[in-house]
């Protein structure tokens, strides 16, 4: 099984995008969602959602992200936040792989390290500015591919 761990603040949608539609920092960008789908569809990844807002909002409005990424071509096998994993998101990402041992390879795409010092071999680093561009989505296939 290969995962891709994805935040969502920054990585699914842009500050670009935010500044541009009025600080709307709920939307997820279509754009975003299908460059995530092209590594599901290239690397037969599955997804799995690691995202902070998760567990500061209520969970109607998780659900509604969720939403959101299925709307687009992506349908996320789990999520961390809200399906009660608390504290740093590289101890959600690692509980979640101890829990599942048939994982062989995956990749974190996250806007900061999150104390992910453990996991940085796997971790691509997004600028909030741009969110996951295709130059991310390359380097994720070359990496589970590899």
């Amino acid at each position: 099984m290969k995962v891709v761990f994805c935040d969502v603040d920054n990585v699914l949608n842009s500050e670009y995008h935010t500044k541009k539609n009025g600080d709307c920092r709920e939307d997820i960008e279509e754009l975003k969602v299908r460059n995530l789908k092209k590594i599901v569809d290239a690397a037969g990844a599955e997804v799995v959602i690691v995202s902070h807002a998760h567990a500061f909002n209520d969970e109607r409005f998780a659900k509604q992200r969720i939403e959101q990424i299925r709307k687009y071509g992506v349908n996320p096998i789990a999520d961390l936040k809200s399906g009660g994993f608390l504290g740093p998101k590289d101890d959600a990402v690692k509980r979640w792989l101890n829990e599942h041992k048939e994982v062989e390879k995956f990749v974190i795409f996250d806007d900061g390290y999150d104390n992910y010092y453990d996991l940085v071999d796997h971790l691509i680093l997004v600028d909030y500015h741009h969110g996951l561009t295709y130059k991310h989505t390359r380097k994720a296939i070359e990496m589970l591919d590899d």
